[in-house]
């Protein structure tokens, strides 16, 4: 499993995951995955919650947010592997990284958390 690490403009750390595995004799599922940590905090939010204290945020979705995207390609035959692999990470940079790395999206992600999860709270009751 090979991993690449890129730090993106707007201060978060991108991992950009291989987690291939085989399936048969010569058949592999490619599997790249992106990973980014977002802190829960008032740079992160910007103005995306308006009032809402940054506290209240917290305790309904934690210090810190997990963004996380899979990009997956199965029944790939193993003289094919490579070059899809090496596909879907360039396909990740350059379709996946200029969207991360906009200023606004660790705010706007944190927001649309919160309100999942206020929605998946006002179930329970």
């Amino acid at each position: 499993m090979k991993s690449e690490t890129l730090r993106l403009d707007n201060g978060l750390i991108l991992d950009i995951s291989d987690e291939s595995r085989k399936i048969a004799e010569k058949t592999w599922v490619i599997s790249v995955v992106a990973r980014t940590r977002i802190p829960v905090t008032p740079e992160t939010l910007g103005d995306q919650v308006g009032t809402i204290p940054v506290e209240d945020i917290r305790a309904l979705v934690g210090d810190t947010l997990m963004f996380e995207k899979k990009m997956v390609r199965n029944f790939v035959v193993e003289n094919d592997r490579i070059d899809v692999l090496k596909l879907m990470q360039k396909n990740f940079r350059d379709r996946i990284v200029p969207y991360l790395s906009n200023e606004k999206f660790p705010g706007k992600f944190i927001a649309k958390s919160y309100k999942e999860a206020l929605v998946r709270r006002s179930w329970r009751k």
